[in-house]
């Protein structure tokens, strides 16, 4: 008796006194020599079967959730619950007549947007058509920004919001939009330009866009509302100007603001007197000319 008792302490000794990777391997060891063949067939066919049912199980979930989704309704849906007037492309809120570079940022913009409505291949009664008969003379992007004749075109619609229609139900009234000149944020607005504007399609009905509801229809009533045109070179102390353009339903020549209707602010730069352009090739060739003439 004190014999097995004393194998028996050698042993746990030994075993308490064995490092950490020989324990790791006399523990798997152990785990796989307990089993035979057969067991280990048994349970791999088990968890084969086990996880595949899983996996099946979950399919069918996923099938079910995906075939209760409208494919044509945004899957959010009140976030965005107020409408507000926008144009998706930064560069078409900035109008520059002093900058070419600048110019050329709207210049870019318009053409952009120019080129992703003439290839709208959206289907539907309501999809909007870029031509002059919805953009007026603006249809053509290359002639409807041009730098040297100093005009422009300014483009805004209604953000797009799922089942939202403006105008009331038996109302008579149409959506439209109308701006007017603000002094701005810094109070340096001129309100007073020498520019005049003329609104294009002005029959063009907006409200066949609306309710909207459906994603496969990329048209929200794009509006072309102004041609913009610089009439002379200004010298005055404000160049800039700002044009708050809101929202409107208008009835008749009755016009009433669209309600919660956030308005957008387009920012127009006009061109100071003089030729920027001469007098930058005048100020290069000043030195030039004075070395001519000290003889260097």
């Amino acid at each position: 008796m004190s014999n097995r008792n004393q194998t028996s302490g050698q042993d746990s000794s030994q075993e308490s006194s064995c490092g950490p990777a020989l324990c790791i391997v006399n523990t798997f060891k152990t785990f796989f020599n307990s089993r035979d063949h057969l067991e280990w067939t048994k349970i791999t066919v088990f968890y084969f079967f086990f996880y595949a049912f899983l996996a099946g199980f979950f399919s069918v979930c996923l099938i079910v959730m995906l075939g209760t989704i409208d494919p044509e309704q945004p899957t959010v849906i009140g976030r965005t619950n107020k409408p507000y007037v926008a144009i998706e492309d930064p560069g078409m809120y900035k109008v520059n007549f002093q900058k070419q570079d600048e110019w050329n940022v709207y210049k870019t913009a318009l053409n952009n947007l120019a080129d992703k409505y003439t290839d709208n291949t959206g289907t539907g009664e309501n999809v909007f058509t870029w031509n002059g008969d919805s953009v007026g003379e603006c249809s053509e992007a290359a002639t409807g920004a041009v730098f040297t004749a100093q005009k422009a075109c300014i483009f805004m619609a209604l953000n797009r919001i799922y089942a939202y229609n403006p105008v009331p139900e038996n109302s008579t009234a149409s959506l439209s939009y109308t701006c007017d000149y603000d002094i701005g944020k810094a109070g340096d607005g001129n309100l007073e330009p020498p520019l005049t504007y003329t609104r294009m399609a002005p029959d063009h009905d907006l409200n066949q866009y609306y309710p909207w509801k459906s994603l496969s229809v990329d048209a929200y009533s794009l509006w072309s509302l102004f041609k913009i045109q610089q009439t002379d070179l200004y010298s005055g102390d404000k160049p800039n100007v700002y044009l708050k353009c809101s929202a409107v339903l208008k009835d008749g020549e009755e016009e009433t603001a669209l309600a919660d209707a956030r308005p957008a602010i387009f920012s127009i730069t006009m061109k100071k007197s003089g030729n920027p352009t001469s007098l930058s090739i005048g100020l290069v060739w000043v030195p030039y000319l004075t070395l001519w003439a000290l003889g260097f």
